[in-house]
């Protein structure tokens, strides 16, 4: 949910023209953790709500949460590429869906052309 002082510093600073009506939909808007994001997209003749939803490793590639973010640099830091340290933040508790784990580093490279 959207703080009621980003709300209120976008008024103040008109980032963008915002009515009774704006001001209701930008209150509306939901998080829920990894889950869901509602978004609201605003242009000239447009406004509409809708709701995100990624996958887990999108959500982690994607994320701004600085927990996330320490926890792929850390593992990084040990030695894990990007991609690895996604997918170990991503998928905890399913080792499965590590690409290190299915296939050969080779098969990957071959798989890519």
């Amino acid at each position: 949910q959207q703080k009621p002082e980003t709300i209120a510093d976008f008024k103040k600073h008109d980032r963008f023209e915002m009515d009774d009506y704006t001001d209701a939909l930008l209150r509306s808007l939901k998080r829920n953790g990894f889950e869901y994001s509602d978004i609201m997209i605003k242009g000239p003749d447009t406004l509409a709500v809708g709701r995100l939803v990624l996958d887990p490793y999108s959500a982690t590639l994607f994320s701004s949460s600085p927990r996330t973010f320490a926890a792929i640099d850390a593992l990084i830091a040990e030695g894990m590429s990007m991609d690895e340290a996604i997918e170990r933040i991503a998928f905890p508790d399913n080792p499965e869906k590590w690409v290190s784990n299915l296939v050969e580093a080779d098969e990957i490279a071959i798989a890519a052309e």
